[in-house]
């Protein structure tokens, strides 16, 4: 129905936003994007947005110049190879592109007509896209770095020369990737990547409140992260450079943060090559035996005995009642914070985080989830 009517009339779309913003925002966006990026030829209506074909290299700047648009604010481009916790969904990321530019609109005041939504359609390695007869993007596997890398600079460029006060976020684009994308292009032009950025932005603040309420002082804490992707990396690095600007070295705040991945604890001596973005968060300080027996979260909570659990590892309900209870015995006001989207990829749902911790626990999720009682008190999480 909603889309319905931005095709229609993009005026009253935004009129029925910006009035019922509460309401429509885990419709526009999470949880329910992620099922509409999984649909999204199922449910195709009306193009929305600018799609960039690895095949059209060398007339991308034509292809810009022909949207006719003399003025915009906000680009939010993806290749949809990693949508929120969904993995690979091609050219169907373009509704996660739609949904960020709405946000931009309803919540942000930033004009309809300034926002572009784009997809890089470079291909997809998911085999059930491909052979949907209703996908409407390249059926074949995602191209090489030197194509991706070709059809993005000259898409920056034409955008730099087009709309010099434009910027670009970057979006869900997958770890292979969106490292190299910032080092490549961030001194250069106008751009950020939303996933190690933006979210770690805003967690980061998110985090430094829920310390304030914890009563445990930053210099306490001990962090485990779920999941070591870019996400969780950027989160890291954000929560250690705001509590280094409050006073504290920011090699302090490293040592007080642990990561589990899909292989136990991240650490030097693990025995596997580590990705690129997980170096610089490795333990070099524990011995091989210790890290040898760290192979699953529960192992390493009970390790660590932390004050903080953060989960952006896309694995629905990986924060056991266990590890809550356990984690409630560490400290009176533990930090969980399950940030994975959709709602369906969660690490806990808030009101058992709630529940086994008699209230006491201090809660933010990555998508809306209603609030609970606990003992007569009414829960919210952030």
């Amino acid at each position: 129905l909603l889309r319905n009517v931005q095709n229609t009339n993009v005026t009253l779309y935004y009129a029925i936003l910006t009035r019922y913003l509460k309401q429509t925002l885990p419709i526009v966006y999470t949880p329910t994007v992620g099922e509409a990026c999984q649909r999204y030829g199922d449910l195709y209506q009306k193009d929305h947005g600018l799609y960039l074909d690895v095949a059209i290299k060398g007339k991308v700047r034509k292809l810009i110049q022909n949207l006719r648009k003399t003025n915009v604010d906000v680009i939010v481009i993806t290749d949809g190879s990693r949508i929120l916790g969904l993995g690979d969904l091609g050219a169907n990321g373009i509704g996660i592109s739609i949904g960020k530019c709405s946000l931009y609109v309803a919540a942000g005041g930033v004009k309809p007509s300034r926002v572009l939504p784009v997809v890089m359609d470079v291909g997809t390695n998911n085999l059930e896209l491909r052979n949907n007869p209703l996908y409407l993007g390249l059926r074949k596997p995602r191209c090489g770095d030197a194509d991706f890398y070709a059809l993005l600079d000259e898409f920056m460029e034409a955008v730099k020369d087009t709309w010099p006060s434009a910027v670009v976020q970057f979006e869900d684009f997958s770890n292979n990737h969106c490292f190299d994308m910032l080092e490549r292009y961030q001194k250069k032009y106008r751009c950020f990547n939303d996933d190690i950025q933006g979210t770690g932005a805003v967690i980061a603040a998110g985090f430094h409140t829920a310390v304030k309420l914890s009563k445990i002082p930053m210099e306490q804490q001990r962090i485990v992260f779920f999941g070591a992707g870019s996400a969780a990396t950027g989160v890291a690095e954000s929560i250690a450079d705001l509590a280094a600007e409050a006073g504290m070295k920011k090699e302090d705040v490293k040592k007080s943060i642990f990561f589990v991945d899909s292989m136990g604890m991240v650490a030097t001596n693990r025995g596997d090559k580590l990705a690129k973005h997980k170096l610089g968060w490795a333990r070099t300080d524990i011995p091989d035996a210790v890290i040898a027996s760290l192979k699953t979260l529960e192992d390493v909570v009970r390790y660590v005995r932390p004050t903080a659990l953060i989960g952006l590892g896309a694995t629905a309900n990986v924060f056991s009642r266990e590890i809550v209870e356990f984690l409630h015995s560490c400290c009176p006001h533990p930090i969980i914070f399950p940030l994975s989207n959709p709602s369906s990829k969660a690490e806990i749902v808030p009101a058992n985080a709630y529940k086994w911790t008699n209230g006491d626990a201090i809660v933010a999720s990555g998508s809306p989830f209603p609030e609970t009682v606990v003992s007569g008190r009414t829960l919210q999480p952030s």
